[in-house]
């Protein structure tokens, strides 16, 4: 099932920036290897959010805080819908990113395998990951 992501208020977005943004450079790295590889194949199924609130759980105590940080997800999820460059961008850091943290890779793969497929964006993307490591 898909999860529909729902475009928030001005206010809304500024107090879920701001919560994910207090707690962290790490949080906001995880956020955005997240994003990018849940929205590799252009899809959020209900399983690649599970497998995001459990990879998050292990690194914020509160739930709350991890509310925070699944609907900053979501909105960058929307704001790759609207410009296709800002996810580029985002994923040119990551890959950049994992040359010196290997377990954002092992993110990566857990939400890759999260919904029991594997696209060919999602292939592609490993490998290009692989070639530049």
């Amino acid at each position: 099932m898909q999860n529909s992501i729902e475009p928030k208020k001005f206010w809304q977005k500024l107090l879920i920036f701001w919560h994910t943004r207090e707690l962290g450079q790490h949080i906001e790295t995880l956020a955005k290897t997240l994003s990018v590889a849940i929205y590799i194949d252009k899809e959020f199924s209900d399983d690649e959010k599970s497998v995001a609130t459990d990879i998050l759980s292990k690194y914020l105590a509160d739930e709350k805080e991890v509310f925070y940080v699944i609907e900053y997800i979501e909105m960058k999820l929307g704001k790759y819908k609207e410009d296709y460059q800002n996810f580029l961008n985002d994923k040119n850091e990551i890959i950049k990113l994992i040359k010196n943290d290997i377990s954002l890779l092992n993110l990566i793969e857990n939400i890759i395998e999260a919904d029991k497929k594997t696209s060919y964006d999602e292939e592609s993307f490993l490998e290009e990951i692989k070639q530049k490591m």
